[in-house]
């Protein structure tokens, strides 16, 4: 039936006369899958993530401890505090301007004015010009330039590694991991190999979007990083499995991934 379906579609719809229809279709579909929902946490699917999905995969026997990695001026990070005010939360932002307002704003987070990145070192992180306090601070030049078309400033900033920083603090378990880093997830991911590897951090959320184009960085490549998890994106309110096909998971777009690990998702099953 399906394929008929298409195959009915194709013959009348493939036109260049229907092109904004089928424009129109696709960015609703898009919409229905959970890309391009960026209006605010609700549409995103960000709330109901942290206020009852997060919830299921928490220890009962011990306070959750969260790292915030590319925390800009601490909303996500306060939002986690509000749902689970027991909880550690590690905040990581490497902007000057972003980590003193989240310093005067967010009391009860432990802070760091740092990036994390594959290695320790340092690096470029390149900034809109226009705005003191920015969202769009990217370790990719071609992020401010090409995709927000400003001029560019320019800060180096040191770089740790998730590995190193878990052990400087004594952190045996990450609860959820969450990385917003215009582009630079997959390098913060490198650098907590053997966290990964101990199966330390059984949460993690990210964004993929076009700054993996500047980036280089394919779904696949996490997928082949982070063997053992399954992949969801976020709808406003629940999330859905992403299918291991390329024309399903390559999508160059704004959209919040949730990588579960099997361990979890066998509890999860177990306790239900």
């Amino acid at each position: 039936m399906k394929r008929t379906i298409k195959k009915v579609y194709r013959r009348l719809f493939a036109r260049r006369s229907c092109y904004k229809l089928n424009k129109l279709l696709l960015e609703c579909g898009m919409h229905g899958l959970g890309i391009l929902n960026f209006e605010n946490d609700r549409i995103s699917g960000e709330a109901n993530f942290l206020q009852r999905t997060l919830r299921r995969y928490l220890p009962s026997d011990r306070k959750p401890v969260f790292v915030d990695v590319g925390a800009n001026m601490g909303d996500y990070s306060a939002d986690l505090l509000k749902w689970y005010p027991d909880s550690r939360v590690i905040s990581i932002e490497p902007q000057a301007n972003n980590y003193r307002y989240m310093q005067e704003h967010l009391q009860q987070a432990e802070m760091l004015n740092v990036a994390l990145g594959a290695e320790v070192g340092s690096l470029t992180l390149y900034d809109r010009n226009d705005s003191e306090i920015s969202c769009h601070a990217s370790m990719y030049r071609e992020v401010i330039t090409d995709l927000h078309h400003v001029d560019v400033v320019e800060h180096q900033v040191d770089v740790t590694t998730l590995d190193q920083l878990l052990a400087e603090r004594s952190i045996d378990r990450v609860d959820l991991l969450k990385i917003d880093t215009e582009g630079h997830e997959f390098e913060v991911l490198k650098g907590a190999t053997e966290a990964l590897a101990q199966q330390r951090i059984p949460l993690i959320h990210l964004e993929f979007n076009e700054m993996n184009v500047v980036s280089r960085v394919f779904f696949r490549d996490f997928r082949q990083l982070l063997a053992g998890y399954q992949f969801f994106r976020l709808l406003p309110n629940s999330m859905i499995e992403i299918p291991d096909r390329s024309i399903q998971s390559e999508w160059f777009a704004y959209q919040n991934i949730v990588c579960v690990h099997e361990s979890i998702q066998a509890a999860k099953r177990t306790a239900a």
